[in-house]
């Protein structure tokens, strides 16, 4: 009997065990109302990425050399056959003192592919002598320590090396394509949430997407959201991502009312004005009240921020703010007033605010309406290409004479003023073999130069006195009529032409001021 009721309960015990399990139910979703995205996840963004390589730099004239360390020259020697399949002697390309190995670095840029960057390019070993002159030949970029591995290629680099030879004391191993990178990826936002769920993940989507339009963000995983940042924030992604942050993750009509009231409150206090108006921007055009009340106020950092916000969101005043703080001389803030413009404003008020600016007394102002109105490709810059390899613009509505020599992001000579001219009677023999001469009773300048390879043949040409006739007849490659003489240009490097413009207003030879933009930067400074 007692043998029986075992073999009973035993039976009941496996039956219990091979029942379904009841799914477990997810908690209830509790989250406080006032709560932000930002407190929820991070939002990543990156702005840059560090890339690197390793090539060759050739068309030395006898200043490279064979010394490449061991670690790379297996590296090189795939890289010599992939960049020219038809030369079997690669062995001879990194033996030749007209060549010299070289590392590569630059701060790529996130946003989009196809974008143009700078590169920093530095000798390797110690008898390379000089990279003057030279020319980098297709290479590719790594992520910073992935040369060599199975590192993905996020951009490509070429073109002619740029020696600072406007500091006398800059060194000759060092150089930069300017302008030379080429993103080929592109870097879209990320929300990764702290805490993974899929119903805080499908809230976060949705949010976005009824803020900023279909196909905004996506669901990649319970803890992952991808991000597209709308087209009207196309040139302000660190503003875009700050206002993801600030995103409340639940919305309605009395909530916005009270956060609204709090933050228009704070904004006019002034003590974190960024975060305030972002924070009223992101809650959209219910916002617009109270973001021109704060606009009136006469704290002008306050003023500024309200204006960006309203800007933002298609509000005219917004953009009549901040061309009052752009346009008054006394104003610590008119940069950022116009920057705000040039990516915001509707094109036409953004281009005659720009080119109204650039009769400005501020030369910082009047540098920042010229790289604006160039973006936009504003018809009141003249450009000119020259051999493919630097550009010549010219602002004749300037209220000065100014040459402006671009260092980074592309070789370009700006000539600003109406008609720039070189002076009669001058005569200058520049470090790079080049005689300019102009004799008053002549309506043309002399420029003269040693053929650069061929012995004992001089080119001597005629250029007009305008300024941008002589940097083009500078720069322009040289070519041969139908009686073989050499006509057009005498292909001097940019790095080169920048040095003699800075003789001749040195010399005073022409009557302007000479400014060199700044050096690129490869994010290891």
């Amino acid at each position: 009997m007692h043998k029986k009721i075992l073999i009973l309960l035993a039976a009941a015990l496996l039956c219990g065990c091979n029942e379904p399990k009841k799914p477990t139910q997810p908690q209830p979703l509790s989250l406080d109302p006032d709560i932000t995205i930002g407190q929820l996840a991070e939002v990543f963004s990156p702005q840059t990425v560090m890339v690197e390589g390793f090539a060759l730099v050739g068309g030395l004239p006898g200043t490279g050399s064979s010394e490449i360390p061991s670690g790379i020259q297996s590296y090189l020697q795939k890289y010599i056959a992939s960049q020219f399949p038809e030369a079997t002697d690669a062995k001879g390309f990194m033996e030749s003192q007209n060549t010299a190995a070289v590392k590569l670095s630059g701060l790529m840029p996130a946003s989009l592919k196809k974008q143009s960057f700078d590169i920093k390019v530095e000798a390797l070993g110690t008898q390379t002598t000089s990279l003057e002159g030279g020319l980098l030949w297709g290479a590719n970029l790594y992520p910073k320590g992935m040369v060599g591995t199975s590192g993905k290629i996020l951009a490509t680099a070429e073109g002619p090396v740029f020696v600072n030879k406007l500091d006398p004391n800059s060194d000759l191993l060092t150089g930069y394509v300017i302008g030379g990178g080429l993103s080929k990826e592109e870097y879209p936002i990320k929300i990764a949430i702290t805490k993974p769920d899929y119903r805080i993940a499908t809230l976060i989507r949705n949010r976005l997407i009824e803020r900023y339009g279909r196909n905004t963000a996506i669901a990649v995983s319970p803890g992952q959201i991808s991000v597209k940042i709308p087209d009207e924030y196309q040139n302000q992604r660190e503003r875009f991502t700050a206002c993801l942050q600030a995103a409340y993750l639940v919305e309605n009509q009395q909530s916005n009312i009270q956060r609204i009231e709090t933050h228009a409150a704070q904004l006019k206090t002034g003590l974190n004005p960024r975060a305030s108006a972002i924070a009223l921007e992101t809650i959209g055009k219910s916002a617009l009240p109270q973001l021109e009340s704060a606009a009136s106020t006469p704290d002008e950092v306050v003023r500024l921020e309200a204006a960006k916000a309203l800007l933002n969101l298609g509000s005219k005043k917004g953009y009549d703010i901040l061309a009052q703080v752009a346009t008054d001389s006394a104003s610590q803030n008119r940069s950022e007033a116009l920057d705000a413009i040039a990516v915001s404003a509707q094109f036409k008020d953004a281009a005659n605010l720009a080119r109204n600016l650039l009769g400005d007394a501020n030369l910082d102002i009047v540098l920042a309406a010229y790289k604006h109105l160039l973006k936009m490709e504003d018809l009141s810059i003249e450009t000119q290409k020259i051999s493919g390899n630097f550009f010549i613009d010219q602002i004749p509505l300037a209220n000065r004479n100014l040459i402006y020599v671009w260092r980074s992001k592309q070789p370009r000579i700006a000539v600003f003023g109406s008609s720039l001219r070189l002076k009669p009677n001058v005569f200058i023999e520049t470090d790079s073999g080049v005689v300019i001469n102009s004799v008053p009773e002549q309506n043309y300048v002399s420029l003269i130069r040693k053929h650069p390879s061929r012995s004992g043949l001089v080119i001597n040409l005629k250029s007009s006195y305008l300024l941008s006739s002589v940097i083009r007849t500078l720069g322009e490659e040289p070519k041969t009529d139908e009686r073989g003489n050499i006509t057009v240009g005498l292909n001097l490097s940019y790095d080169d032409i920048a040095v003699i413009l800075l003789t001749l207003v040195e010399k005073d030879a022409i009557a302007a001021e000479f400014l060199a933009g700044p050096l690129p930067n490869d994010g290891t400074k």
